[in-house]
């Protein structure tokens, strides 16, 4: 009886990760990259009405003013959704090994 709870005192000792530090920083990757796509999604707004105000008070050269807005957009759109899937990823893989590890510890 004794060496089951001496083994399994081994076991927990035996980490190598705090579990409720990776998992805080799990949740914080996963709450940065919402507020990530809450900014390119205000941004997405901002340049949806510049290209509206462009395109109802162009001149001759709608292409020449348009791109200028278009290229901000894509600079700011892009990078702005690839940080989210990042975080994202990064988040479910945190949650991931540490299942992976608690199921092999397990057996």
């Amino acid at each position: 009886m004794s060496e089951t709870i001496e083994s399994s005192e081994i076991q927990m000792d035996d980490l190598y990760h705090r579990p409720q530090r990776m998992i805080r920083v799990a949740n914080w990757a996963n709450i940065l990259s919402w507020i990530v796509l809450i900014v390119v999604g205000l941004f997405l707004v901002f340049f949806i009405s510049a290209i509206f105000v462009t395109v109802t008070a162009s001149s001759s050269n709608l292409f020449i003013e348009l791109v200028p807005t278009l290229v901000q957009a894509f600079l700011i759109l892009i990078p702005g959704l690839f940080l989210f899937v990042c975080l994202q990823a990064i988040s479910e893989g945190i949650y991931l090994l540490m299942d992976i590890e608690e199921n092999t510890r397990k057996k």
